[in-house]
């Protein structure tokens, strides 16, 4: 067995004839020299674990390169064909200057250093170099680009998402919602799952303007002079079936052809303002008896008319329910999950989605006050805040609807009833000081402590940090995409000293908040450069093995928040 200088794994026979390459078996990354023949493939890997597979390939044909999308069968989504009209060769290289040697089918910056191309899983085929002096890969080419534009790209916009002019959005805010709304490109959800169990209550809603993201692959998979009514019907009776498309005929309004979308498919969504195509989602009806679906528009009628001036025209904002829903979903308040300074939590559940109803008491507030505070709430989306997702203001009524937490209170964790498991005060109060070390880190440095992406050597910032500060080294970790930083180089290397403040491994010797306090405020200076020791021995001789220092647990002189 042996390794060549191109990255090449190679095994030899007992007669040192090569029997099996690395180079034979792409995954989704080519280096300088590899070539892709016909019948191997690079397939991104999946961002999302709905998913198990891979779905989106980049393969070599005889006539060309081909970027594919495979729900279920191959859907060629892209192809770069060769120059050439006759090809002796189905393997396609990728050398210093191009893809597809010896016919340049790509052109590529001409590499200064170790060049490598991947298939990512938003499915964009990236040409990354590896930066010097930092050892860093830094992307130099998105290599498709000059082909396909954002919205070319089935995964561009995720499950359910509908792209338009680089933006991604929800096929209707009433009946689906961003999976993360920092991320729309993430994709969408149905606010109600769709269950198998009750196909009776499916219904499809329109969506005007949207089509297939590529025509031609609409036309070529839709079932053509189907009846518009035979294939909505398909759909609904069809779990499967997740949305249609349909384009009317030239000749009859109510004859057409007809795409059926498994969920698989829904990522192949875009907006068009011209086209012909009809699209129709899926949603689940949950109200099956008839005193319920009165009972509730008729609430929902109610709510909207007395929130509507405040929140009218707003997307985003949190879900007016009335009073009857959510003594429905709470089982008239029967499920107390706890009591607070200003009143009760309830458990409820709202179709599938298992919520948290605070029913607020003693609170003398005004329709207009209290709404205007919704409002700014529910505009609050951070990670580690409980997302408020709906509210009631009905008469006298103040209530307020969170997302579930299985894990509970923060309390039952903080305070809890083993002493094993339970934080000193002291032990909190250091703890906190050496994590607001780190996040100042992490601000100036514009990256997280344990970066695996990183080289090997700098997957762990604060080790990194240690090295670099007993070098007088510090401004060679600020965050190079930061203008404001690079203008003020010295502030942020006082800030990085008081951040290394914070992290001395000894407790005793880290600042109070209150002094931190004071620093920032520039009403005080530190008294001395810090300890350039923010990592235990044992835990920094051992960087290098990956993965190590997550089973380190700090004791109270330690307290190293980030293992």
């Amino acid at each position: 067995m042996g390794l060549d200088v191109t990255g090449n794994l190679v095994l030899f026979d007992q007669n040192n004839s090569s029997v099996w390459q690395s180079f034979d078996h792409p995954t989704d990354t080519l280096v300088l020299g590899q070539s892709l023949c016909r019948g191997k493939n690079l397939s991104a890997k999946p961002s999302n674990t709905k998913w198990p597979a891979a779905r989106i390939y980049f393969s070599a044909e005889l006539d060309g390169l081909q970027y594919s999308f495979k729900p279920a069968a191959y859907t060629q989504v892209f192809q770069a064909t060769t120059p050439s009209t006759y090809r002796t060769t189905t393997c396609y290289a990728f050398v210093n200057g191009s893809l597809g040697f010896p016919d340049k089918i790509f052109s590529l910056p001409l590499a200064k250093s170790v060049q490598l191309m991947r298939l990512e899983s938003d499915g964009h085929l990236r040409l990354y170099e590896m930066g010097i002096p930092h050892l860093e890969l830094l992307m130099v080419l998105d290599v498709l680009s000059i082909a396909m534009k954002f919205c070319d790209y089935p995964l561009a916009c995720g499950d359910y998402g509908v792209c338009n002019n680089g933006q991604c959005s929800c096929p209707s805010l009433s009946h689906f919602r961003f999976q993360d709304e920092r991320h729309p490109d993430a994709g969408c959800t149905p606010l109600t799952s769709i269950s198998c169990n009750h196909v009776h209550t499916h219904q499809l809603i329109p969506l005007y303007n949207v089509s297939y993201f590529s025509y031609d692959r609409f036309l070529s998979l839709a079932t053509q002079g189907t009846p518009q009514r035979v294939c909505m019907h398909s759909c609904l009776v069809d779990c499967s079936c997740k949305a249609v498309l349909f384009q009317k005929s030239s000749y009859r309004d109510d004859y057409g052809n007809c795409l059926l979308l498994s969920e698989e498919n829904l990522i192949l969504l875009t907006e068009d303002l011209t086209g012909p195509v009809l699209a129709f989602f899926k949603i689940q009806d949950d109200h099956s008896e008839k005193r319920t679906i009165i009972t509730a528009i008729s609430s929902t009628v109610k709510c909207k008319k007395d929130v509507e001036p405040l929140f009218d025209g707003i997307p985003g904002t949190p879900k007016c329910f009335s009073f009857y829903e959510l003594k429905v979903a709470t089982r008239n308040f029967s499920m107390k999950l706890g009591v607070g300074g200003f009143g009760s939590v309830f458990k409820g559940t709202i179709g599938k989605e298992t919520i948290a109803v605070k029913r607020l008491e003693g609170v003398d507030q005004g329709m207009e006050e209290f709404l205007a505070e919704v409002k700014t709430i529910g505009r609050i989306h951070q990670l580690n805040l409980v997302r408020l997702v709906g509210f009631c203001a009905e008469k006298s009524h103040r209530l307020l609807v969170y997302e579930y937490l299985c894990n509970g209170s923060l309390d039952k964790w903080i305070f809890h009833t083993s002493p094993v498991f339970t934080l000193s005060w002291k032990t909190r109060q250091k703890a906190d000081i050496y994590s607001f070390g780190i996040v100042m880190v992490e601000i100036i440095c514009g990256r997280e402590n344990l970066d695996e992406s990183q080289p090997e050597e700098s997957i762990h910032l604060i080790s990194l940090l240690q090295e670099k500060a007993r070098f007088g080294q510090l401004s060679d970790l600020v965050d190079s995409a930061s203008n404001d930083m690079k203008f003020h180089m010295d502030e942020v290397i006082e800030a990085m000293k008081l951040a290394m403040w914070c992290l001395q491994v000894d407790s005793s010797r880290r600042p109070l908040m209150s002094t931190v306090a004071k620093v920032l405020e520039g009403v005080m200076s530190m008294e001395a450069a810090p300890d350039c020791t923010f990592v235990p021995s044992f835990v920094s001789s051992n960087a290098h093995i990956v993965g190590l220092t997550s089973s380190y647990v700090p004791s109270e002189s330690h307290l190293s928040g980030p293992w």
